[in-house]
Parts: structure tokens; sequence; C-alpha cells
């Protein structure tokens, strides 16, 4: 793969023209394309073949026309009179009728239902109406009472009240900002006379957009590094253009794909996030290997050649395993989780194409202007091949590196003044006949300095680490997950004051209501549970004949609570029919004692009937909880109720369900963190044998995967404790974090995790087997240790910057608007900083100073049946070095060989 990439990056150099502008016509292409053809996101957290989906599907199928929960486009303004006054002072009354004519006359897509209108005046007739029909149908009138009461949208005290409407759209995301801006012009009106008026509900969710000042940030950040890395501002301006350029053709195929998939408005903010981030190092990578290929006295083409079938060998892997990672998120087994990972993985390819091909064609393009005091050794290149290579017979120069094998960068200006001085310097760079350098007498930087302090200490060092990421772990065994709602927004914002202001005036559980769904054409008519029940109704029809045939054919009203739920209120006279027809009765029992019972759970506040089909064989219950959807007994509730359920069913024979929002987005949560272990033990079986086949080792891979365990686990606990707890006050609106963030988490570190293990690992083995057992000789090192040592001084480099770009990008979307854009920015930016500086930089050359021998042992039957793979370019560089391949000057013409 080495010669193929070598030959793929000099003849992008070479052909600079037509690949910059292949590149830029496919952008161009896809764009236009995606632009005509994209059918926009959508904000739908659902997956298929979870307990709501039975619920969900008999709700449609029995209650044609009512909306699936997950796809609700409902409104909820809630109202505070101000301190002092009640809602139904005449004042504020005028107020909130003025914002409601505006609401109906002034909100495009705007659609009515019963819970519309003034809250004081809707809250008496409703409250009214909804005894007076529970009364008729032979309820208590306490009961009734009851259920009225529960359903209220005026509260008691007078200080609060709600109402609600829906927009007339398919999806929440398809809501526009003149809706958006005219609701927020009719709930002025009520402003302005002194109450306080927010909005919230699942139609009225902030869209997700990411801002432009995070990528302008990331770049910025990015821009600053490269500068200090390059010294020179135009090196350090490429690979932006190329990551630019990659993630954009990334962002514009997922645009393009939501003509043909359901995408959500999650997929491409997180494709933007990591492939800005990995299109940035992938190039770094290269170009660093490149600008040292230059220092070894290449020509440009073949330098770049170099540099692509070395360091870009590398890039494959590390954007192969990102990838694995990311197309394995398909194990969950939750589409609009596959499809973010898809299409992540998408933006990574794109990054990895990239850098080996458009990004030594602006090489190309720049020339000698880029990195032009190393390419000294270039411009004398053809001379010296001339004459020096003509004594020696072949190019024997040092081999490709952050410096040659030795642990030297060959730097013209080094060898003395003028050009006789660099010549000569070539000349020698050429012949291979460089003096080695004492180790003890060489300048150390901060990598030489920390390297020895680990060398000096690995055991504490270890320790160290351990300690400190397994106390950042600890925390995360608080994790609590949840899908965006109006109660994880930001506390500023109007959709978490609606929700605070709704749970003041009315309750949490008025926030997360959940609808059973029962299916009663199949209730058993000699089940002992229902015999009362049965009995009762026909002592009832006994007794009240005339009332029962009243109630007959009458309209099927909507309860307050429609807007949240989407069902509609019991036909009334249904529930006094059926004496002489068993099955509807035994149906009718059904209800009720399904009611009852999921009632008396300890967690719920009230369960009400609110609504049956046509034929009286199917209904909707509605169970208000004590707690939020915030709150972990909510989500326990959902579980009892579900066990409850089951007991149900077998002792009447129904078939039921329970949906809603709340309970769908708790399945999402469920199922993501069912397949989260699955999930942590692929990517960790991935590690160890991909490892295992590059290092020829059985204890690195090993390492190294205990070490992802780590750095991964770190970032929970940090990520936990400042999002979720609100530690330190560092975050104003701590919940619980989004159910997809772990598992993506993982992945995404993973990746990430083993691109660093390649590029300084492989140094040290490429040092290992090259010279660490010569060096020994004259040195106070063993093998192990001088590769350890002297390996990670040529590799620590390219990863520290790397590691910091890559921290800054994902750092910067912490100033994102949406909570948990900002989360998942702070959670990789945690994961790149623990697992590059703790953990590869630090664990890993520690445990392998510790192991020594150990750590390069490898069974030779095992060794025998593993695929090689050679990233590091061995055999590439062997075949320049012995002429196996065409060389060329720096205009792209062929030198022969000099025999």
């Amino acid at each position: 793969m080495a010669k193929i990439l070598f030959n793929l990056g000099r003849w992008s150099y070479l052909h600079k023209k037509r690949v910059i502008a292949a590149w830029l016509l496919l952008l161009v292409g896809i764009a236009a394309a995606a632009l005509g053809f994209q059918k926009g996101f959508n904000d739908v957290f659902e997956i298929k073949d979870v307990p709501s989906t039975h619920a969900t599907e008999m709700l449609q199928e029995k209650f044609p026309g009512t909306k699936n929960p997950a796809e609700s486009t409902d409104v909820n303004v809630v109202f505070e009179a101000p301190d002092g006054k009640k809602l139904e002072d005449p004042e504020l009354m005028a107020a909130m009728d003025e914002t409601v004519a505006s609401l109906k006359n002034n909100v495009p897509d705007f659609k009515e239902g019963m819970q519309f209108g003034n809250p004081v005046t809707l809250n008496k007739k409703l409250g009214t109406m909804l005894v007076e029909q529970m009364t008729k149908q032979g309820l208590p009138e306490a009961t009734a009472k009851s259920d009225a009461e529960n359903l209220r949208m005026y509260s008691a005290d007078g200080r609060y009240g709600t109402m609600s409407f829906s927009f007339d759209v398919p999806l929440p995301a398809d809501v526009t900002k003149e809706d958006r801006q005219a609701v927020y012009d009719a709930i002025q009106v009520s402003r302005d006379a002194g109450m306080t008026v927010e909005v919230g509900g699942p139609g009225f969710g902030d869209p997700i957009e990411v801002e432009p000042i995070s990528e302008i940030a990331g770049v910025v950040v990015a821009l600053v590094i490269l500068a200090f890395t390059f010294g020179s501002l135009l090196a350090a301006g490429l690979p932006l253009i190329t990551a630019i350029v990659g993630v954009g053709i990334g962002a514009l195929v997922t645009v393009g794909a939501t003509a043909f998939l359901p995408l959500n408005s999650i997929t491409p903010t997180l494709g933007l996030m990591i492939g800005l981030a990995v299109g940035i190092d992938y190039a770094l990578f290269i170009m660093s290997r490149y600008r040292d290929e230059l220092r070894q006295g290449r020509s440009r083409p073949d330098a770049i050649g170099l540099a692509t079938g070395t360091a870009g060998s590398a890039v494959v892997f590390a954007g192969l395993t990102v990838t694995v990672a990311l197309l394995g998120l398909r194990l969950a087994n939750i589409p609009f989780l596959s499809y973010m990972g898809y299409f992540a993985a998408v933006s990574v390819v794109v990054a990895v194409v990239v850098a080996l091909t458009f990004l030594p064609a602006v090489l190309g393009a720049c020339g000698s202007r880029v990195f032009r005091k190393d390419a000294m050794f270039g411009s004398q290149y053809a001379s010296a091949l001339a004459g020096e290579d003509a004594a020696h017979g072949y190019f024997t120069g040092g081999p490709a590196g952050l410096g040659n094998r030795s642990g030297r960068a060959v730097r013209a200006d080094a060898e003395g003044d003028g050009a006789g001085a660099t010549a000569a310097a070539t000349a020698r760079a050429v012949r291979g006949e460089h003096q080695r350098v004492d180790d003890s007498k060489r300048k150390h930087g901060l990598a030489s300095r920390w390297i020895r302090m680990v060398y000096n200490f690995p055991g504490i060092s270890i320790a160290v680490v351990m300690l400190a990421l397994a106390a950042l772990t600890l925390p995360a065994l608080n994790l609590q997950l949840s899908l965006p709602n109006d109660k994880t927004s930001n506390v500023d914002s109007t959709q978490r004051k609606a929700a605070e202001m709704t749970e003041a005036g009315f309750g949490p559980g008025r926030n997360a209501p959940f609808l059973v769904v029962v299916n009663g054409e199949n209730a058993k008519p000699d089940s002992p549970a229902l015999a009362t029940y049965i009995t009762g109704q026909a002592d009832m029809q006994a007794n009240k004949p005339a009332e029962g045939e009243a109630g007959q054919g009458e309209a099927s009203q909507s309860t307050p609570e429609q807007g949240e739920a989407g069902q509609g209120a019991p036909e009334q006279g249904e529930a006094g029919q059926g004496a002489g027809d068993l099955r509807k009765a035994a149906a009718q029992a059904s209800f009720m004692y399904t009611m009852e019972n999921l009632g008396s759970n300890i967690h719920v506040k009230h369960a009400q009937l609110i609504g049956q089909s046509e034929d009286g064989l199917t209904a909707q219950l509605l169970i208000t909880p004590e707690g939020g959807p915030t709150d972990e007994g909510t989500a326990a509730l959902i579980h009892a109720l579900r066990s409850q359920q089951s007991v149900i069913e077998n002792e009447t024979g129904v078939d039921m369900g329970i949906t809603g929002l709340i309970p769908i987005q708790q399945d999402v949560t469920t199922q993501l963190s069912n397949a989260m272990p699955v999930y942590l033990a692929l990517v960790v079986g991935l590690a160890l044998v991909l490892l295992l086949m590059i290092f020829r080792s059985i204890t690195v891979p090993i390492m190294a995967a205990l070490g992802f365990l780590l750095s991964v686990g770190g970032a929970f606990g940090l990520t936990v404790l400042v999002w979720q707890e609100g530690w330190g006050g560092l975050w104003d609106s701590p919940g619980p974090l989004i159910s997809f963030m772990p598992i993506f988490l993982i992945g995404v570190t993973f990746g990430l995790a083993m691109d660093y293990q390649v590029f300084i690992v492989s140094r040290m083995r490429e040092r290992f087997k090259h010279e660490s057992f010569e060096a020994a000789k004259s040195s106070k090192y063993t093998p192990v240790e001088d590769s350890v040592i002297f390996g990670f001084g040529m590799g620590a480099k390219v990863v520290t910057v790397a590691a910091l770009i890559m921290i800054g990008v994902f750092a910067s979307f912490i100033f994102q608007p949406l909570p948990f854009v900002q989360i998942f920015g702070f959670a990789l930016g945690a994961a790149v900083l623990f697992d590059a500086f703790l953990v590869r930089m630090t664990f890993i050359p520690a445990m392998m100073m510790l192991l020594g021998k150990a750590t390069w042992y490898m069974p030779k039957w095992l060794d025998r049946v593993l695929p090689t793979f050679d990233i590091e370019g061995s055999q590439l560089e062997r075949d320049f070095r012995s002429g196996a391949i065409q060389r060329f000057d720096n205009e792209g013409r062929t030198l022969e060989r000099v025999r």
C-alpha cells in the first residue's frame, strides 16, 4: 500500500492543476445536487421494535388522523401573573385575549385545538363540560371532578395558566422562522401587560443549527498552532484549506442524502465537528513528514511521495479505525444513530482522500514558497546526485522520518555558511555519511525532558495516570441520559422557563404525560378480574336505560390534554352500553380495570380515561406521573407500568402499550444503554486485533486498549461532573446528558486514540528494529528503553500539535447555543486531552519501560499467521534508497541512476 500511496501523492503533486480542478468541480457538483434535491432534516428521535412502537402503531390504527407523539408539533404557552395579582384580573384577561387573537390570526401555520384559548375562561368551560359528560356515563361525581382537576388549565392559586395549539406542519423541523416570530410577537402583548409568558412544547424546540462562531474559533486556534509549528502562515493555512474542502464535501453529501433518508438535524453537526478535526490532523501528519523528507535532501515531488507513502499509510489506518468505529454504531440497531455514524464516517473518508491527493496538489501549486529553508537541500539535489552519486553508485541517504533513524534532523543551515557548505552537507546526506551525534550532548526539548522523567519514574507515572483517570471516572457511575426536551434546554431559554412555570402551577408530571392504548377487542368476558366491572355495567344499564340511550351517537370531544398526546375524549354513552353485548362490555370493563391498576402505582399522580375508538373497543388512558421528564423516578415508572402491563394482558386478554413523547424517548435511551457494552467490546476487540497486526506484539495492544478505557472513562466522568452535576458552577443548566453521547464518544475516542497510538508507537518500533540494539552497545539504555525514548522524540511533537488542534476544534463547540452540542464538544475535547497527554505520552511509554523485553514479544506461530501491514513504509524506503523507484528533481524531471 505504501508504494501505491507514494505514486498517488507524487502524481498528485506533479499534476496539481488537474487534481485541484477535479476536487473543486466535485465540490461544486455535489453542492448543486445536494441543494437541489435535499428535503431537509428532522428532529425526530424514534426507533422501531421497542415497546412504544407497538403502542404508537395501535394508536394510529385505532384513532385515524392521530399524530405520532414523536412527530408532535404542539406548542404550550404558559402565563404567570405578576406578584399580588391573578390571571383573572381584568387587565390581564384582556391582554391574554389579545394574545390568543394574535396567535390565531398571525401565525402562518396555526392549527387550533380544544386547549386553545384564554386559560381562565377555557378552564371553567372545559371543566364543567368534562364533569357533566363523565357523570352522564355513570362515573362518580368525585371521580369526574378529580379527572377535570388533573386537566385544568388555570392553577388553583390563580398565578399560572396554560394553553396549547399546534403548527400545521408534518415535523417540528418544518416549523418556520416566521411561525416562531409570530408566536413571540403575540406573547409580547401579554408581557407588556406585566405577565411572564414563555413558550415550549415539542413544536417549539430550538432548531438544531451550528453557529459559525465554532468553525471560526476552531480554525483560528488551529491556524495559530500550525503557524508556530511550521513557522509560516502559508504552510499553516494549507491544512485548514484542505480540511474545509473535505468537511464541505462531507456536509453536502449529508444534506443531499435527505432526499432519500430521514436524517436527524444532529447528523451534519457531528459530521462537521469530527470531519474538521481529523481533516486538519491528517493534513498535519503528512505535511510534517513532507518537511522532514525535504530536510533529508529529497526533491519536492519525491518528498511528497515519500510523505504520502509513509505518514499517508498511517493516515489511512487512522481513518480506517475511526470509520469502522463509526460504522459500528449500527450495532445499536437505532436508525437515526446509524445514519449519524454513516455520514460522520463519510466525512472521515473524504478527509483521508483529500489529505492523500488534494493536499499534495496544493503543495505542488505552492512550490518552494512552502518550507523554503528546509528545501535548501532540494536545490542542490540534482547536482549532488550527478556528482556524488557517480562515485557512490546509488542513493543511500537516510530514510524518511522526523529526523533520520539516529534521532537527528539533517539541516542545511547547520553545516556551515554559504552554498558550498550546503552542497557538502547535501552530498553527505545523499551518501548517508552522517556522523552519529552523542545523545547525551544533544539539546533536549520539552518532549525529551518529559520522556526522561517518565523513564526515571515509570511506576509513579503509571500510578498517577491510573489514579487520576480512575478518580475522574467515578462520577460516571451516576450517569443520567435523556433526549432533548424542554427540561434539558438551557436555563435561560423560553422552553426551560415554560416547563418550570408549568411545573410550579400544575406539578412536574404535567410535563411528562404517558399515553396508554388499550385494545379490548379480545378481552375475556369470563375473566375473574373483569367480573365486577361487567356486572356494574349491567346494573347501570338496567337502572338508567334512558340515560344510556341518550348518550349514544354523541360526538367525540377533545380534552385539554389533546395537544400533549394527540388524543380525543371518550365517546359519551359508550361506557353505559353493552349489557347485551358481552364483547363490548368486556372491553369497557378492561379499560376501567387497567386504569385502576395503573393508577395505583405509587409514582402515578393520576390515571384517567380520555378517549375511545368509534367501535368502543379501544381506549386511550392518560397517566400523569408524579415526577417530571428528567426525574429518575419517571423512567423507573415507565418500566414499572410495563411490568404491570404484562400482568393485565394475561388476566384480561387485552392488547396494550405505553407511548407518548417521554416513553418513546426513554425507549431510545434504554436501547442505547443496552447497546453500549456490546459496542465497547467491539471497539476494544478491534483495537487488539489491529494493533496486534501492526506492531507484532502481544502486550502493546493490551496496553493500548487499557489506556483507551482509562481515557474514555475519565472523559465520561468529567462530563458528568460538569454538565450533569453542575460542579463548581461551571454550567448553569445541569441535567441528564443526551442519550447517544456515550456511545458516540466511545467510537470517536477509540478512533482518535488509535491515531495517536500508531503515530507514536510506530516511531518506537521503527527505532527498535533498526537502531536500538546497536545504540544500546554504547548507551546506558537497554534496546527497549532506547526505542521508547528516542522513538518518542521523533513522534511526540506532531502528536502534541495534532492533539492541541483537535482539542481546540472540539472545545470551540462549547460556544454553541444548544446544550447537547456544547456537551459533545466538551466531552470529545476532554477525551483527546486525556488520551494524548496522559495515556499515549505517559502511561504507554512507562508501561513499555517496565515491561522491558516483553514489550515487543510476539509468538513466532502467531507472527506467521497474522497478515503484515507496513504502515511505517519501511519497504518503500528501502526501494527508494536502492533506486528501484524512479526519482524526480524539483521540476518533475526524472533522474537517471548513475553507476
